[in-house]
Formats: structure tokens, C-alpha cells, sequence
């Protein structure tokens, strides 16, 4: 482009006006959720189609134009009403005018529709909801029906829904708007493509929703849209429904209109199976650019496939099928501490498979030949078959959902109505083989640990080799070394570590029961934590306590401080509390994953 004279350029800020898909971001007070993340799209190389933004300035110049200043968030709406008037009535200054024909010259065809999109600074961000309820125009042609355009999304940000909208959110940060007037895609087919399931929550299913023309069919609820399933990773469909589409909104010289379609059209379907499997490949991209599940528009032209626009899916919601997760116990700076690999995740997953319905076998909570997936991956992090194990548990007289949720660390919705097993002479009777059971694995454990220790040296000379050594071997011997690690010592290694954390929670609940007991002898509480804290000179401690030491030896005022209270160490190993989980509606439909941040 031209470079810009003196009057396109705020004193100190952007130009009124900058290319939408060259150069680098700007603040988003400037540029405006939309143009900020259709720039990043084009670092995602999906294909978006070219335009321009009209900056945050360019409203500053036009408002200083104006010699109005904003209404206060709680003005009257009187007060808003006349200042939205005055906007609609004042001529754009001469300078905006000048910058946005000189861009729609050199990034546009003369001829060609544009969409003309607010891109407001609140809107199309991570926890923000306030996209769709600022202007929109489309196929509007010609600079002067543009500059029209502009200004009505810049009214629109005093609109009577964005106001009544910011109160009821306690939004009172300063408003700003960014305007990107963006060619349009003569669209053949067009919709929009969640990068998860929204329907289900499976991140491997990608869902896409589709009719023939413009996607505002879709969205004003006057068509039934196709939609397809489709495989995240092979784009292969896995299920489709073709909506009756009666008919499809194209754009015409006064906007937009509906036009019937035949009997034969209406039931045809919008998309081939090459096409979907391109959808998924750009739904991936967006997808692993952006960091998070995604909401993408999309259309198919005759140039093919452009990305639209692309927002942060707020919310997301589990069938009941999908069953109750839970990473507790899991993140102690281990396996969960962020996103684990796919090798590392298949390790985990076989000792998972292996010892925790083996464990529950051994304890007679388990019937033989039951099947279940014990663990599994939501959003790159494992998660364990937190339902499965509360059913097995269930079978236990006077167990306590609500205690065992507070035992394991487990963060449910407040609303979750946790359930306990009544205490019965039958029950009881039918629970002691599991008691004998538990006491066994406890004797059992102890002896398998003890012998594990005694080996381990031995285990560990074959592979503690020195760089000659390792260079020495063969392909044949190192690949033979590798996967005996793999295959028996790391899977008995972690077998057993998952073991004696199974146990450990089992005789930490045993030691509360005693204490309670001894609390009320003694008319005072006695809690495991308090007991825990008075060990002395503990292996996994050791480390903690020598950086202590260092930072009170460098410390110019002496050894710091610390107010925070003594906790017993999990039976992981780790804290737990706080650990993610998301159960699916037991009581009454599907309820939405929540989690803290790992």
C-alpha cells in the first residue's frame, strides 16, 4: 500500500486504517477481538479472505469530530439514545473518509461485496460473550454504502442490547471498536465447525453444521442445516444428518434474500467427504494455533474453502454415556502437571488398565469378565475412571460418596447430591471377604516392596551404561534393552507404585477412622494431618528441606518465614486438593466439565 499521509495517522497511535492480514498485531483496544484473531488465523495457514480494519482511532477522530464524549456506562438510556442520534447524523471526518476509500481502492476489486463486522475490544476473547450482538452488514458494495457500514457498527456499540447486556454482565470497562471491512466469499456452502463435539464433549469428534448460500440461513433458525461428525484426526465422517433445507440466503444488490429452493436441492447434501476432511484439517490447525477447543465459520466459494472468523468455545457439555473422570491423584507435578505425551500417556494407561481393576478384583468389588476403560485423555491430560470406581466402591456398607470425593481430592458441581450405602447386618456380612481381603494386600504389598528394593539394584546395572558402552551396542541389543525396560521393569515399577497408592489411601482412611475414635475418648479432635506433620526426616522431604536451608543461608535477613499450616502428603504422593474433574449427569442431564487450571 501507499504509504500514509500525516492526516491518516492518529498522533501516537495506528493509522485510522491497516491492512487486515499484513503486519503485526496491534493493542486490541485498536484492532478489536474479530481483526485480531482473523490476523491470527493467517498464522494458523488457514486461508482468510482480504480486507482492511478500520482502527479504534479512526472512532476516536470521529467522536473528537463529533465534540461528544461517551455516555457513562449507567447513563440513562434517554441520554444514550440522543448520543446514538447525533452519531448516525454527523458527517465522518475528512481524514477517515479519505483512509478507508484509499484502502477499499488498493485491497479490494471495485466491484466486489464486502462484509462490513464490528470487531468491538470485548468482543470474540476467551470468557467473553459479547460477539453477535454488534453490527453486522453484508454484500455491501460501493465506499459510500461501506462508510455507511462503518459508522452503524461503530452505533452499534451504544446499542440498546450491548448496554443492556454490559450491565447485566457488571461490564463497566471503556468500549472501544475496531470496524474490518472484509471481501466477501460468494458461498456455495457455508456453516460453521466446532473443534470438539459440542454435543457430547469428545474431543475426538469435530462437528460441522451446513447450508447451501449464506450461513445467516443457519443462524436465524429458518433453515434445518446438514450436520456431519467427523474424526478430528482422519476427517473421515462418522455421521450425518441432511436437514431439510427449503431454502438459502444469497446476496443481492440491496443485501441479502431468500431464495426457495427445489424438492430435489433441499434434501441433497451440502458437503462431499473430501470437503469435510478439509474441514478438519483446518479445524486441527485452528485448533493447535489457538491452544483450545474452537468455534469456526467457514465457507465454500469458487475459489474454495475460507475461514471466516474463529472464537474460543465457552462451554462444553458430556452425555451421560461419557461417565464421571477425574485427574486427582494426578497431578502432583507427575503425569497431569500439563499435557502429557502420547507415549508417556500409553505407559500410564497400561498400569492403569492392569492395576486398578486387578486391585478391586483382589478386594471381591469386582465381578470377573467386567470391561471397562479405566483411563482415558481430556484436552491432552489423563484422566481415571472416577464412576467405575465409586460403582465398585459402592458395594462397600456405610460408604460415603461426599467423603470419598473429599478424601481423593475430587472437585464436583455444588449441586452434585452424593449418595451412601446403608449399614446392614446382610451387607456387612457380605463386605468381610473384602476386609479379609484388604488386610491380605496390605501384608502382601509390604513383603513385594521390601523385594522390589532388594533388586532394584540389580535391575538397574544392565542399562547403567556409559556413552562407549551405549555406542557399542547394536541396533538389534539396544532396541532388545529398550523394550525389556519398557515392557517389564518400568510396567512392574509402576504397577507396583500404583498398588501401594491404593493401599495407602485405603489405611489412610482406616487411620481417620481410628483417630475419630480416639478424638472423641479424648473429648479433643486428632486429625491425620496434625499426627503426619510431626514425622521426622522423610526421603521425599529431604530436598525441600536442603533449598530451605540454602535460602536461609543467602538470605541477608535470615531464614524466611512461613505462616502456612503443615498438610499430610497425599496418597499419590502429592496434593490433591483442588484436582480437576467433571462428571456427567447422574441427576438430571449432562452437567458441564470443570476443572481448576492444571
Amino acid at each position: 500500500m501507499t504509504p500514509k499521509s500525516p492526516r491518516e495517522r492518529t498522533e501516537g497511535s495506528l493509522p485510522l486504517v491497516v491492512p487486515l492480514l499484513e503486519g503485526k498485531n496491534a493493542e486490541i483496544e485498536e484492532l478489536g477481538g474479530k481483526a485480531g484473531g482473523l490476523r491470527r488465523l493467517v498464522e494458523a495457514e488457514v486461508r482468510v479472505p482480504d480486507g482492511f480494519v478500520v482502527t479504534g482511532a479512526a472512532l476516536t477522530r470521529f467522536l473528537d469530530s463529533v465534540g461528544l464524549a461517551p455516555p457513562e456506562p449507567d447513563a440513562p438510556e434517554d441520554e444514550v439514545a440522543a448520543f446514538r442520534d447525533r452519531l448516525r447524523s454527523a458527517p465522518l471526518p475528512e481524514e477517515v473518509a479519505e483512509a478507508v476509500g484509499r484502502a477499499h481502492r488498493e485491497r479490494l476489486r471495485p466491484d466486489a461485496p464486502v462484509a462490513v463486522r464490528s470487531s468491538g475490544s470485548r468482543e470474540d476473547l476467551e470468557g467473553s460473550s459479547f460477539a453477535g450482538i454488534y453490527e453486522t452488514r453484508l454484500n455491501v458494495r460501493g465506499i459510500d454504502a461501506v462508510l455507511d457500514a462503518v459508522r452503524a457498527c461503530w452505533v452499534s456499540l451504544w446499542a440498546p442490547r450491548v448496554e443492556a447486556y454490559a450491565r447485566h454482565r457488571g461490564d463497566r470497562s471503556r468500549r472501544a471498536m475496531a470496524v474490518v471491512v472484509q471481501e466477501m466469499v460468494e458461498a456455495r456452502v457455508s456453516g460453521v465447525l466446532f473443534t470438539v463435539n459440542p454435543l457430547d464433549g469428545r474431543e475426538e469428534e469435530m462437528l460441522v453444521e451446513a447450508v447451501f448460500g449464506l450461513g445467516e440461513g443457519a443462524v436465524s433458525g429458518r433453515v434445518e442445516a446438514d450436520r456431519f461428525v467427523v474424526d478430528a484426526w482422519e476427517g473421515a465422517v462418522l455421521d450425518r444428518t441432511v436437514g431439510r433445507k427449503e431454502l438459502k440466503v444469497m446476496p443481492t444488490e440491496q443485501g441479502v434474500e431468500e431464495v426457495p429452493l427445489s424438492a430435489e436441492e433441499a434434501g441433497a447434501p451440502t458437503l462431499s467427504d473430501p470437503e469435510l476432511s478439509e474441514l478438519a484439517e483446518a479445524g486441527r490447525r485452528i485448533q493447535v494455533h489457538f491452544g483450545r477447543p474452537m468455534d469456526v465459520e467457514w465457507a465454500y466459494g469458487d475459489q474454495g474453502l475460507f475461514i471466516l472468523q474463529a472464537r474460543p468455545v465457552t462451554g462444553l457439555s458430556f452425555s451421560p454415556d461419557v461417565g464421571e473422570w477425574t485427574t486427582a491423584d494426578f497431578r502432583d507435578g507427575g503425569v497431569s502437571s500439563d499435557v502429557c505425551t502420547p507415549f508417556m500417556w500409553s505407559l500410564y494407561r497400561e498400569t492403569l488398565s492392569i492395576s486398578l481393576p486387578g486391585y478391586l478384583r483382589r478386594l471381591r468389588l469386582l465381578p470377573e469378565g467386567h470391561e471397562a476403560t479405566w483411563g482415558r485423555m481430556f484436552f491432552g491430560r489423563p484422566y481415571w475412571n472416577l464412576g467405575e470406581v465409586k460403582k465398585a466402591l459402592s458395594r462397600i456398607p456405610g460408604y460415603d460418596e461426599a467423603a470419598f470425593h473429599a478424601d481423593m481430592g475430587v472437585e464436583v458441581d455444588a449441586d452434585f447430591e452424593a449418595t451412601t450405602t446403608p449399614t446392614t447386618f446382610r451387607g456387612v456380612l457380605s463386605a468381610l471377604p473384602t476386609l479379609v481381603a484388604l488386610n491380605r494386600l496390605y501384608r502382601e504389598r509390604l513383603e513385594a516392596n521390601r523385594a522390589f528394593v532388594d533388586a532394584f539394584e540389580g535391575r538397574v546395572e544392565p542399562y547403567d551404561l556409559d556413552d562407549e558402552a551405549l555406542r557399542a551396542l547394536d541396533d538389534g541389543s539396544f532396541l532388545e534393552k529398550y523394550r525389556r525396560l519398557v515392557r517389564e521393569h518400568y510396567l512392574d515399577t509402576e504397577t507396583s507404585y500404583f498398588l501401594t497408592i491404593y493401599n495407602t489411601s485405603n489405611a489412610k482412611q482406616d487411620l481417620e477412622k481410628v483417630l475419630k475414635r480416639v478424638g472423641r475418648a479424648r473429648g479433643e479432635a486428632v486429625d491425620a494431618p496434625a499426627l503426619l506433620s510431626g514425622l521426622r526426616d522423610l526421603s521425599h522431604l529431604r530436598p525441600m528441606k536442603e533449598m530451605h536451608g540454602i535460602v536461609a543461608r543467602s538470605s541477608p535477613v535470615g531464614a524466611p518465614t512461613s505462616t502456612r499450616k503443615p498438610c499430610a502428603p497425599s496418597p499419590g504422593g502429592g496434593a490433591t486438593a483442588g484436582a480437576g474433574s467433571w462428571t456427567s449427569g447422574r441427576h438430571g442431564g449432562p452437567r458441564t466439565w470443570t476443572t481448576s487450571a492444571p
